[in-house]
This record gives C-alpha cells, structure tokens and sequence, in this order.
C-alpha cells in the first residue's frame, strides 16, 4: 500500500503480523496488531512465557505466537494425560481433554473452553510504534466480555 501511495487512517492486522520482520518494515509504522497470545516483551510477567522462550533458546528456534498456541496446545494434552496418571488410555485421553472448560496456557493465551471448542471473546492489541510492538488495548491481560462475539449465522 506504501508503495502505492495508499494512506489509511487504520490499519488493522491479525496475529500473524507479530512478527519482528512485520515491526520493523517502515510502512507498518500505527499499524494495530491483534493477538491471542501473551506479548513478548511481558514474559517477565508471564513465567509459563519465560518457559516457552527457555525451550525455544534450547533449539535455536524462533519465537513466534503460532509457537506459543502450539506450546499451549501441548500443555493442554500433557494436563490432560497428567490427570489419567498411570492409566492412560486414547479414550480416558478425549474424556479428559472434553473435561477442559477453562484453558489459557498458564497465561500464554486468551482465555478459551477447548472442550466445548467456544470461539473466546478476548482480544488484545498492539501498535507498532518506532520499530517495535508496544501494547495497546488493553493495558494488562486480554479484554474479554462475551459481547465481543457476534453471531453471524445461526
């Protein structure tokens, strides 16, 4: 759009422009970044999100909020599977996992229900100011209120 000349008053994106290399491209400059994940430069606050960046570093990898979902998406199952201790079994898994109602990661993510698989009414945003993601909306946490979902079909 920059390099079109094309000038808008908002510029409103998903989770998968937090990304360094999105922040850091000058015409991304008062772009808003929507996420479902805990932001990183939080993760002195967040220590399942310190967790998540000391096993990363052990892999040499990137972070990423797609890793972070992923990492939760494992706790979820390891919580699960912890719950059956010895008795763990494909069935006794799904009955376990279908028992989870309330589900953040340990914080990494927006509030959800996997096992009612209910779409979250959480959000936060970011900006990206001189370079970089500065928190937004809002000032802590997620702004969750079950009005934020709006039925499109019934």
């Amino acid at each position: 759009m920059a390099d079109q000349g094309i000038e808008l008053d908002v510029i409103d994106l998903g989770q998968q422009y937090y990304e360094d290399v999105v922040a850091e491209s000058p015409a991304a400059e008062g772009a808003y970044v929507q996420s479902n994940t805990i932001p990183f430069t939080e993760a002195a606050d967040s220590p399942m999100l310190r967790l998540y960046q000391r096993y990363l570093e052990q892999v040499d990898g990137k972070q990423s909020t797609l890793g972070v979902q992923g990492f939760s998406a494992g706790l979820l199952f390891a919580t699960a599977a912890a719950s059956l201790g010895n008795d763990l079994t494909r069935e006794g898994l799904v009955e376990a996992l279908e028992g989870i109602t309330e589900w953040d990661g340990g914080g990494l993510t927006m509030p959800g229900n996997p096992a009612d698989n209910q779409m979250s009414g959480c959000f936060l945003y970011m900006r990206v100011i001189d370079g970089e993601f500065v928190r937004e909306f809002p000032d802590e946490g997620f702004e969750c209120d079950p009005d934020n979902i709006v039925a499109t079909v019934d």
